[in-house]
């Protein structure tokens, strides 16, 4: 997306620009016109036209290295919207999904000795908010997840932040079609496919390099879910004003109609990791009780739909802010993510009796994955 005016380091120094004619229209209006000399008039005013030009040309400069210079021109206009229209821009590069990380029907068998691979979970595995949760705050079971896996990749980046990775993938048709139901009967307000975009950070070079950019190099566990036949028919059936008697399913066709534009809920959305082989893979046993707990994620999801609704994707930054946490997970994530083999699951929390019990958005699971040779993102330079 071209920068404009709304480009942080443009918007710094336009801020202070406002705040020195600002100064003058105080000095005028409150001290008088006795209170102060025209000299300094004039050297606030040269002060906030000297700032007002430097943001300019510093915007300027930026979006010419990116789009050109005519471009970069008519983005200096505050009439001119931040975002290119989609006809204009050049359509981007694309690949196919990868599957570089194995389907698996027997994960129970194959927990110790297979690499790469991911499976779909034992959702008795997966507690959730009960019932009655309000009143007894117990967790039950999980049904079934809604959403199911149908393929899954992995990347590295050294360029961090690697979001809306479906600009960049194509979705083979197969994929588009393994519902039942055919084109016409497709609820319009369910995505053919849910991605998520897990970032994981990394081992960087040097304490001084995360100190001076939060730019902190990462792998991404991309995963493809698409809606189970029991999601496709109660979602038709709330189009046709029909009732249904899942919690659950309708507080999650609520937040994926809403999760772009209503804040609250987008923030529902946590995650649930469960790992198989905690004392195997030599945890410490401190952090045992935190197995199979849900997170909120919040401010770490970005969401991005595609055109048609053909696909909604969930971007979780898993990067602490906390220099030393992100430099104590950075040390261990490597090694660890080949011995661990871990269930990932998003839910919708409920949050009143109507909206539960609980139930898996998604459900995911990952078998010893060996994060050292995993495969650059083939966009890394551009």
């Amino acid at each position: 997306t071209p920068t404009s005016l709304l480009d942080n380091n443009g918007l710094m120094f336009e801020f202070a620009a406002l705040l020195c004619i600002l100064n003058v229209l105080m000095m005028y209006f409150v001290i008088g016109k006795e209170g102060y000399s025209n000299g300094t008039l004039q050297l606030f005013i040269v002060l906030a036209f000297t700032l007002f030009l430097f943001s300019r040309m510093t915007t300027l400069i930026r979006n010419a290295e990116i789009y050109g210079w005519e471009k970069a021109t008519a983005l200096l206009s505050y009439k001119i919207p931040t975002r290119l229209k989609e006809s204009k821009q050049k359509p981007k590069k694309q690949i196919q999904v990868a599957h570089n990380l194995a389907f698996s029907e027997s994960f129970a068998t194959e927990l110790e000795t297979a690499k790469n691979k991911y499976g779909c979970v034992n959702n008795e595995l997966l507690k959730v908010r009960g019932g009655n949760y309000k009143s007894t705050k117990k967790k039950v079971p999980s049904k079934s997840s809604l959403f199911k896996p149908v393929g899954s990749d992995m990347y590295q980046s050294e360029k961090s932040k690697v979001y809306h990775v479906m600009e960049r993938i194509q979705i083979p048709a197969e994929i588009l079609t393994l519902t039942t139901n055919s084109e016409k009967e497709w609820p319009k307000s369910l995505p053919r496919l849910l991605v998520v975009n897990l970032q994981i950070p990394k081992a960087i070079k040097g304490f001084m390099s995360t100190m001076v950019s939060s730019e902190v190099p990462c792998y991404f566990l991309i995963s493809y879910h698409v809606p189970s036949v029991e999601l496709v028919q109660m979602a038709q059936q709330t189009e046709n004003n029909e009732g249904i008697d899942d919690n659950a399913t309708k507080l999650l066709l609520e937040w994926l109609a809403n999760c772009e534009v209503d804040v609250k809920m987008k923030h529902r959305l946590k995650i649930l990791a469960y790992i198989y082989n905690f004392k195997d893979a030599g945890l410490p046993s401190v952090c045992s009780k935190f197995n199979g707990k849900p997170a909120m994620i919040k401010e770490a999801l970005r969401v991005y739909r595609g055109k048609d609704n053909q696909y909604l994707e969930l971007d979780i930054d898993m990067r602490p802010n906390n220099i030393l946490a992100t430099r104590a997970i950075n040390s261990i994530i490597p090694g660890l993510l080949l011995k661990l083999s871990f269930a990932l699951t998003l839910i919708v929390q409920g949050e009143t009796d109507e909206e539960l019990p609980e139930r898996a958005m998604n459900a995911i699971e990952y078998m010893n994955i060996d994060a050292r040779n995993v495969e650059f993102w083939p966009f890394e330079n551009e």
